[in-house]
């Protein structure tokens, strides 16, 4: 019985201590949350663009208009026989003359490749336009839907292969169906 009482009591004491740890672990995270929001490292969005729809000039200027103080936007195609290109040219022309949005805008023609599809081959591309130290966004789809974004940072982004694009585009669908079956089961 006396044995049963003690480990009754050291039980009690591990429980107090771990509800106080418990307790001190989430001030903390609460605390690091907070300061999140100064972090914020250069970033580089690559968009890989093909022909003009409806909503071209809208996409386009919710690209440009982040609340973001660093970034870089990268526009890929892959001809310059594209009606984007043109018309990438044309509001990149524009928006050099207005103030805010981001720190560099690029146009880059990636060109055709016969080894891949043209989306990855323009992604590619587009990381390696990407400035050093910046952060790159993948788009993760699901089901025609954007499901949210995956960093991918390097300081030097001349030291990526491009077979890791072709990676990072295998991969981009299964984080996104991931996420899409995390928040599904969230709510």
């Amino acid at each position: 019985m006396k044995a049963f009482l003690i480990l009754g009591a050291l039980l009690a004491i591990q429980s107090v201590v771990s509800l106080r740890e418990g307790l001190r672990f989430l001030r903390r995270v609460r605390e690091s949350r907070r300061s999140v929001g100064t972090f914020a490292p250069p970033a580089a969005v690559v968009i890989p663009c093909k022909g003009i729809d409806p909503d071209f000039d809208v996409n386009l200027s919710r690209f440009l208009a982040q609340d973001y103080p660093r970034y870089q936007t990268i526009f890929v195609v892959a001809s310059e026989n594209d009606p984007a290109c043109e018309a990438l040219a044309a509001r990149i022309r524009e928006w050099g003359q207005a103030r805010g949005g981001p720190s560099k805008i690029d146009l880059v023609v990636a060109g055709f490749a016969e080894d891949r599809g043209e989306k990855v081959n323009n992604l590619i591309r587009g990381v390696a336009a990407a400035g050093p130290g910046a952060e790159v966004l993948v788009p993760l789809y699901h089901g025609g839907q954007l499901m949210g974004l995956w960093s991918v940072r390097h300081s030097d982004p001349q030291m990526y292969r491009e077979s890791d694009g072709d990676m990072l585009n295998l991969l981009a669908p299964q984080v996104a169906r991931s996420k899409q079956e995390a928040l599904r089961l969230l709510a």
